[in-house]
């Protein structure tokens, strides 16, 4: 599924995690600001809210996502 995306799996040492910190960073985001705020009845609609979210082009996803990329080159990343 990887190479079909053209992604590239990141293999960090044991402890270094700063490759991560922004996908853990926008999780913690992503449920504060849509997850717990709102009621989802199916499994659909929740896939469909995240979407929504994420990819919306005035989405606070991408600057937060756009800052902590440049954190994390800064950092080593």
């Amino acid at each position: 599924m990887l190479d079909d995306t053209g992604c590239t799996q990141s293999m960090s040492r044991v402890g270094r995690c700063l490759d991560n910190a922004p996908m853990e960073g926008f999780g913690g985001i992503l449920k504060c600001e849509m997850y717990y705020l709102n009621k989802f009845s199916t499994y659909t609609e929740l896939e469909r809210e995240v979407e929504e979210y994420t990819f919306w082009p005035d989405s606070p996803f991408l600057l937060f996502f756009s800052i902590m990329v440049h954190k994390g080159k800064a950092w080593g990343g």
